[in-house]
């Protein structure tokens, strides 16, 4: 066993069994063994690390709450630290990692975990992704999922925020914002830092969406043109005729007034178009559930809860909140006060999870069910 690091009720080893040349194991202390609080903190946290399986996390290969000192044994993530290759060369290779770090990050998140020790120095490079090392996990648990999750989501932002400029200029401070070119990216990070005027994001979903829709790719700006002198000309001479026609409109206004006058007195004029009144968004609100089989056939149970409905955006908008969770009442994801989109035209629903996103809204007899794109079968009502 090789020490690599020590927590307050663990100790993080290097170590080589005889399934694996090279892993790393996170344990109880000798002397937290009896310490029957922070024993059952340290279970509850390595029973939930057992269902993490995400391509930008190192493997969790086995967890065992039932050793004299328990523990998990996780994927030795082989590579260089992110550290010492920044600032990364490639644009392209910026985007796409950092697009994979906070989709990971996110995952995390939608399972109740925050990462406590988020930086360049716990991510590792190989050469083709970028893996999170798995020990520097916390499972928020009870009454703090819900008060105090939120509060370490903005600091894992932050963190985030940091890793980027650090990607970009091989820096953290905030005086390297200054050498960044692109200026979208420094307006992304300046949107993660708390302590900026710009607005900050709330979500890593937020985030990503955000980061997607900057570097979205967009028609090429075209070259400039020499001084057009000749539609200058044209543009004059417009110009005068339009003078000219306003003066001949002054010394006969009168005749013209009058017969404007009579022509709008023959209009009759046209009643408004009907409106829609078949699909009442306003009726959304409420609690919807279904069920279905994920990509690896497990049944899974979806509660989606909408909360208020703004028709007034564009797209209309409303505020929501998902749990997915398996029959056995295991949550797989969980989020809360996030933002979905509504086409009324098409009756398209959009909201932002890890595997369900789109949904056809299906309006029937004054009630709603949510057919989904991603998963044929599954029809929340």
């Amino acid at each position: 066993n090789v020490l690599m690091g020590v927590e307050s009720n663990s100790l993080l080893q290097e170590v080589s069994t005889t399934e694996y040349q090279k892993a790393v194991r996170k344990i109880l202390k000798e002397e937290s063994s009896n310490d029957r609080f922070a024993k059952d903190n340290f279970v509850a946290e390595i029973k939930r690390l057992a269902y993490i399986a995400n391509p930008g996390i190192a493997k969790v290969y086995k967890v065992d709450v039932d050793a004299r000192l328990p523990y998990f044994l996780a994927e030795y993530a082989e590579g260089k630290k992110l550290k010492t290759v920044a600032p990364l060369a490639n644009a392209e290779d910026t985007k796409k990692s950092i697009l994979g770090i906070l989709k990971a990050v996110e995952y995390l998140h939608s399972r109740d975990f925050w990462y406590k020790t988020l930086k360049s120095e716990n991510i590792i490079v190989n050469k083709d992704k970028m893996l999170l090392v798995a020990s520097g996990l916390e499972y928020v648990v009870g009454q703090d999922a819900k008060s105090g999750l939120p509060n370490k989501i903005r600091i894992n932002i932050k963190d985030l925020g940091s890793i980027l400029l650090e990607m970009l200029t091989g820096k953290t401070t905030v005086q390297a914002l200054n050498e960044i070119k692109d200026k979208r990216w420094a307006e992304v990070i300046k949107r993660s830092s708390p302590g900026s005027s710009a607005d900050t994001y709330k979500t890593i979903s937020e985030m990503i969406i955000d980061i997607e829709k900057r570097f979205a790719p967009g028609p090429p700006t075209p070259a400039p043109t020499p001084f057009p002198l000749v539609k200058v000309l044209v543009v004059a001479g417009i110009a005068l005729a339009v003078v000219a026609m306003a003066m001949l409109g002054y010394v006969y206004r009168d005749n013209i007034i009058k017969m404007f006058a009579k022509t709008e007195s023959q209009v009759e004029p046209k009643p408004n178009p009907p409106t829609d009144s078949k699909v009442d968004l306003g009726r959304l609100p409420g609690r919807y559930k279904g069920s279905y089989q994920n990509a690896n056939n497990e049944n899974m149970e979806v509660w989606l809860d909408i909360a208020t409905v703004d028709l007034q955006a564009a797209p209309s908008t409303f505020k929501y909140n998902l749990r997915i969770e398996t029959t056995a009442k295991v949550i797989q994801f969980r989020s809360f006060g996030q933002t979905g989109t509504i086409d009324p035209a098409n009756l398209k629903v959009s909201i932002t999870s890890e595997t369900l996103r789109e949904f056809e809204l299906i309006a029937k007899g004054g009630q709603f069910k949510f057919q989904s794109k991603d998963f044929p079968s599954l029809i929340l009502e």
